[in-house]
């Protein structure tokens, strides 16, 4: 994942890893960390830019990449106890886990058991730290010229947030479509719903009206962030991180298959349509 196409100077070792091979490991990365701040903390927006680009690659690895990962000795690893014990005694080889360049996946018998059916506080923490990273450059880019835009674009971005996709767009969402009087989704966490829930896919008005609002949120700080160099760079590359991240991580299971991002394979709704129906059925 790190070191894709890097020639293999050493052979290997299959095997824990010895203190002297951790401490050795963590010796050589804080020198990397810190052999910079000598110069950053002249800039202190350099630094906070530094800072929380280590903090989102860390905080990304260990939420996705961490929980599937098969050097089980590693500090950072985070597979279940019961996976390990069970890829460990052989069962890769009969056919109970599927290994590939994206990590231990459950075999074909239970494919929706993949799929994100409930969203967790922590899940909101870490989209939301995500999110304010491009927010407070345009925000900042904007308060440098004018106090009066700021105000007009937190406006903006509340609007579109609380009322625009909330009414256009969520409201089809599986997840805001549950009986809680509150949203538990990963990007509103607590917010009140304003509108009712409509759980059926969503239309092409909907997608338009959605898109257009996105797209103003984007665009609106623009003439101020090409006046600040840096700040439209750390804006452009905060937003392209958030898409691409998504992208990979979470519209592969999602369950509200009527966004078009989703990137669900159509066996698994199919599966998963099943299920619901038939608990559904079986409930009444």
């Amino acid at each position: 994942m790190m070191l894709s196409g890097v020639p293999k100077i050493f052979k290997a070792r299959p095997g824990p890893h010895s203190p002297f091979e951790k401490a050795m490991t963590i010796l050589g990365a804080l020198p990397m960390f810190f052999f910079p701040v000598y110069w950053l903390v002249r800039d202190p927006l350099l630094l906070g830019a530094y800072c929380v680009s280590w903090a989102l690659f860390f905080l990304t690895a260990r939420r996705y990449e961490c929980v599937r990962c098969l050097n089980f000795e590693c500090p950072m690893n985070r597979v279940p106890a019961g996976v390990k014990e069970e890829f460990e005694k052989g069962d890769r080889l009969s056919g109970n886990f599927e290994l590939s360049g994206k990590g231990i996946r459950e075999s074909y018998s239970d494919r929706c058991s993949s799929l994100r059916v409930r969203h967790e506080f922590r899940d909101f923490l870490y989209w939301n730290f995500v999110t304010l990273v491009f927010l407070f450059s345009a925000g900042l880019a904007i308060g440098i010229s004018s106090t009066g835009w700021l105000l007009a674009y937190i406006f903006i971005v509340f609007f579109h947030f609380d009322i625009l996709e909330q009414r256009f767009f969520c409201t089809h969402c599986p997840y805001f479509v549950r009986g809680e009087k509150s949203l538990r989704c990963m990007m509103n966490w607590g917010w009140p719903k304003h509108f009712r829930p409509r759980p059926y896919p969503p239309g092409k008005f909907d997608l338009v009206i959605t898109t257009l609002g996105f797209i103003i949120v984007i665009l609106f700080p623009l003439p101020w962030l090409l006046k600040v160099p840096f700040l439209l760079g750390a804006y452009s590359i905060s937003i392209l991180l958030f898409l691409l991240t998504i992208w990979r991580y979470e519209c592969i299971r999602c369950i509200y298959f009527g966004c078009p991002f989703n990137r669900v394979s159509v066996d698994v709704r199919k599966e998963f349509e099943k299920r619901k129906k038939f608990e559904k059925g079986k409930a009444s």
